[in-house]
């Protein structure tokens, strides 16, 4: 069955029975479009994807292969299949060199032979797509290795280098291993002379053997460079002698320096360098971006909130109740985009902070928060349970926006339980050998199975009134428990409880505060 099919054919006659030859090989959505000129069939490819193309190469605008290359330029990837008047034997052995998927004289097309070749054109189109698909993947693979790769023919010239061999060899990045000249490029030509007898042994490979030396190269730069390279070769199908594959390891390092030790110190200092160069610009860019979070967006979002304020606020010049309420919801969107670089902020900030460690209060630090909760609706009917004389050891500010995201995350999904009820205690855990903290709520819960991805930033859970939060609390949770040593995770059974744990490292005289 075809989906869609394009008939370029001015006939008529020729185009109706084409149509009656492929009547009933249509899916339920699919039939055959026709057009009577080469314009009008790349006016309707520009518009719809087609299986295959039908087309005669007498045209009135146009005539010979001149239509196909037409074809072929404007849908590379779609099959064409010529079917004309003309049976000429070297016009089709032309036709299928320069791509066409088959050529049918019309006096040979019957419903039999004119469904088969569109059958067989269409999985020669589709095995070639696969086939160009499997070399760009493992082209793609051969230039990300982390060696050079050289693919040489049977006179040892440089057929493809990837960027690796490139740079080893300082030849142009273009893969073909050519001059600009676009002369080929004989391997041995670029070892130094020395090394000309074993690179050209290396060459002589028997296929199905391996063999490796090391060489020393000739670099248009002057710069010296050493190389182990490896080498086997094989034989494609109808040739007589085989090609070569190099697979290229630079050693220059190693060759510089005759002492081994010394060389993997500075090997070592090498990429220890490399890697905190790669660090502190990202720490740099981070900071940068921090900062602009910090100030350059900000403010702006700060001016729209209060222009916002003022507008709805002007007694003077009142508004209408539509406008009123417009303004009402852009200032809400802009203090969430404000809260969310606040988050965005205060994670990030999280990072370049050292913890101060000190004794700390953490029944008298959760009462304090109960109490600004309670402060702030007090219309909401909550029974607080905090257990007394909880102690720990930590950074009392870190601790503190623990206990804030997690006794706010509690207040926010149990506002709808009458009456809400929230605990903060501890419980021993005697596998993970520290006291436990937990915050436990009678609210809303999360779904089972969402537990993994809770501490991720971004991965929201929906407060009661249906708006997401910024998901950037747990996240800071996460991260300030970790620089204390400790862990957190939650369970949660919906609508019935939901409970976060903590740990905290253990105060220095190897006793958890408690």
């Amino acid at each position: 069955m075809f989906n869609s099919v394009l008939l370029i054919e001015d006939n008529l006659g020729d185009a109706r029975l084409v149509g009656d030859h492929l009547s009933g090989r249509f899916g339920p959505n699919g039939g055959m479009l026709q057009a009577p000129t080469l314009a009008a069939g790349l006016d309707v490819l520009r518009k719809k994807p087609v299986d295959l193309v039908l087309l005669d190469l007498g045209l009135p605008d146009s005539h010979g292969l001149q239509g196909y290359l037409a074809v072929h330029r404007q849908v590379p990837d779609t099959p064409v299949l010529i079917l004309t008047g003309e049976d000429d034997d070297e016009q089709a052995a032309e036709a299928l060199r320069v791509g066409a998927e088959e050529y049918l004289p019309k006096r040979q097309a019957n419903s039999v032979t004119l469904v088969r070749a569109m059958r067989h054109a269409i999985e020669r189109s589709k095995q070639r797509q696969g086939q160009r698909e499997s070399e760009s993947r493992m082209r793609a693979l051969v230039d990300a290795a982390g060696e050079g790769v050289l693919q040489l023919d049977s006179e040892g010239r440089v057929l493809y280098l990837n960027a690796w061999a490139s740079q080893m060899l300082g030849m142009p990045a273009d893969g073909t291993g050519s001059t600009p000249g676009r002369q080929p490029v004989t391997f041995v030509d670029l070892v130094r002379p020395a090394d000309r007898q074993a690179a050209q042994a290396l060459l002589s490979t028997p296929v199905g053997r391996r063999s490796s030396c090391e060489l020393g190269l000739l670099r248009p730069d002057g710069a010296r460079c050493w190389l182990v390279a490896a080498a086997g070769s094989y034989l494609l199908q109808g040739d007589v002698t085989p090609e070569t594959v190099l697979i290229l390891t630079d050693i220059t390092m190693r060759k510089l320096d005759e002492d081994g030790l010394r060389q993997v110190k500075y090997e070592l200092e090498y990429r220890a360098i490399r890697r905190a160069a790669t660090l502190e610009s990202a720490t740099a860019e981070l900071q940068a971006i921090n900062r602009a979070i910090a100030h350059d967006l900000r403010d702006p979002l700060h001016g729209i909130i209060g222009l916002t304020r003022l507008m709805r606020t002007d007694d003077q010049n009142p508004l209408p109740a539509k406008a009123h309420d417009r303004l009402e919801s852009l200032e809400q969107s802009a203090l969430d985009m404000d809260e969310l670089l606040s988050g965005l902020t205060s994670v990030a900030s999280l990072s370049e902070q050292v913890p101060l460690r000190d004794d700390l209060d953490l029944s008298a630090m959760a009462q304090a928060i109960a109490v600004r909760l309670s402060a702030a609706t007090p219309q909401r009917d909550v029974v607080w349970i905090i257990a007394p004389g909880l102690k720990a050891w930590g950074d009392l500010a870190l601790v503190t926006v623990v206990l804030e995201n997690l006794l706010d995350n509690a207040w926010k999904h149990s506002a709808k339980a009458s009456p809400a009820l929230i605990e903060f205690g501890q419980e021993d855990a005697p596998a993970r050998g520290v006291a436990t903290y937990f915050i436990r709520d009678n609210g809303s819960g999360f779904e089972p199975g969402s537990e993994g991805v809770l501490f991720e930033p971004f991965q929201r859970r929906l407060s009661v009134r249906g708006r997401a939060g910024n998901g950037l609390g747990l996240a800071a949770v996460k991260r300030i428990v970790a620089l204390h040593g400790g862990e957190v995770w939650a369970e949660s059974q919906p609508g019935q409880a939901t409970t976060f744990w903590f740990t905290l490292e253990r105060s220095p005289q190897g006793l958890q505060l408690c």
